[in-house]
């Protein structure tokens, strides 16, 4: 730590901050994700944290990735991992994951609804404590 923060007490920019569950506004645990079907089998992605699934069904690979995506924010916001909160939460998704979502939209309007579009809205205070 620099002579100024340390009379001061401010952190350095790159040292990141521990994130409190109150620290975090239920607007920005809007999740963002994209499924798509490949041969027989739904793949689902979460842009936010990278997060995949896959199963035979929309309806199973939305529900495998909304536990994905529960258990994963409980481990970052008050589990075992809430240490490397800050990391966890900004982790994203793989370029192509991002173009699959935006281009879902135009293609479900071009073809059968075989891409599909959906996002997860977490709230902190419902997580287990």
């Amino acid at each position: 730590m620099g002579f100024a923060a340390r009379k001061t007490g401010l952190k350095k920019h790159n040292e990141p901050r521990p994130v409190a569950v109150t620290d975090i506004s239920p607007v920005k645990l809007i999740v963002r994700c994209v499924a798509f079907k490949h041969s027989d089998q739904w793949q689902a992605f979460s842009l936010e944290f990278g997060l995949a699934a896959q199963a035979d069904t929309f309806p199973e690979v939305k529900q495998k990735l909304h536990v994905m995506i529960r258990d994963y924010l409980d481990d970052a916001l008050i589990g075992e991992d809430r240490g490397h909160a800050f990391e966890l939460l900004n982790r994203r998704a793989a370029w192509w994951v991002y173009a699959r979502y935006y281009a879902a939209g135009i293609i479900n309007a071009l073809r059968a609804m075989t891409v599909k579009r959906f996002c997860e809205q977490w709230d902190p205070r419902e997580l287990t404590v």
